[in-house]
């Protein structure tokens, strides 16, 4: 884990906003699974995954670059990327 130097003031409400540069480099957006971790050290985040990144099929997940794809979606981005090489 590394230090970002980012600090940000919670809310009245007890909320703290990550900040856009930040989810946009991590992939997580409105909706995003985030697990709330706690240690006598501080708090941590940690963005929960559990099925296919794109389909959420918890079917056949592998891990790839970090990001959990199911096997289908995998061969559609293959075919997909294939197609894109060759020109059609």
């Amino acid at each position: 884990m590394r230090a970002m130097g980012i600090t940000r003031k919670m809310d009245n409400l007890n909320r703290l906003v990550i900040p856009k540069e930040l989810c946009k480099s991590l992939n997580i957006g409105a909706g995003t699974p985030i697990e709330i971790l706690a240690d006598d050290k501080g708090i941590y985040l940690k963005k929960s995954s559990v099925g296919c990144t794109f389909c959420q099929s918890v079917d056949d997940v592998v891990a790839w670059h970090g990001v959990l794809v199911c096997k289908v979606c995998a061969a559609d981005i293959l075919a997909k990327s294939v197609k894109e090489s060759v020109g059609e």
